[in-house]
């Protein structure tokens, strides 16, 4: 049942909004005055970024829309695919991080698991349904796609090192290290990111048409 309550809608968006920038200003060192740049190699924090900047929007748009219309449907699933991948990504693959040398780590929940779970259900409660084209997935693969081509083209063309200050390694993971895994491993990685990402995308697409014809039927039978 979409949620139509235009100042749930703005809070809801402006606590991701303030998770996202403050979890962001944590993990960059901003807060205690050792900022580095480097942190932009990392998507965790350019997908949290692209978020931010999301809902900022969105806010905006809505504080002029008395209609709760959902604000740049395309766009929102990019970063909402992105934000997911970060979650995933994190919680199968970087498992222990948020309490790596035993204390909790409040950025990496905020950035890992606190945005994107929030982002997900913002689609979920608030997002009107049926907007979805069977084809959108593909689209919507476009952020960490992009990611991941700049990375080995940046270490591996121009010797740029991207490893964001992480250990000795000029990549910001390990499974995107060319040099240890070989370019079979990490292809293969890659396309493995991409053929989930359409599993994904195709799911919520379903998902979407599924609760669209359901609230169209609770709409008919209360007329």
């Amino acid at each position: 049942m979409r949620v139509r309550s235009r100042t749930a809608s703005i809070v809801w968006k402006a606590c991701i909004v303030a998770s996202g920038i403050v979890g962001l200003a944590m993990t960059s060192g901003l807060l205690d005055g050792t900022f580095d740049l480097r942190f932009l190699c990392m998507f965790t924090n350019l997908s949290n970024i692209a978020v931010a900047v999301y809902f900022i929007c969105a806010l905006v748009a809505l504080s002029h829309d008395k209609d709760l219309v959902t604000y740049a449907h395309i766009p929102k699933m990019v970063v909402t695919m992105g934000i997911t991948l970060t979650f995933l990504i994190a919680h199968f693959m970087l498992s222990g991080m948020l309490t790596w040398g035993g204390t909790l780590h409040v950025d990496m929940l905020l950035l890992h698991y606190v945005v994107p779970i929030m982002t997900i259900l913002d689609w979920v409660l608030f997002d009107e349904k049926g907007l979805m084209g069977r084809k959108e997935p593909l689209i919507w693969t476009v952020e960490p796609l992009v990611y991941l081509a700049a990375v080995e083209v940046l270490v591996n063309v121009f010797g740029i090192s991207v490893g964001g200050g992480m250990g000795d390694s000029r990549y910001p993971y390990p499974f995107l290290d060319a040099t240890s895994l070989g370019w079979p491993t990490v292809i293969g990685f890659i396309l493995a990111v991409f053929v989930a990402f359409i599993a994904l995308g195709s799911a919520w697409v379903a998902l979407d048409r599924h609760l669209a014809k359901r609230a169209q039927g609770t709409s008919g039978c209360s007329e």
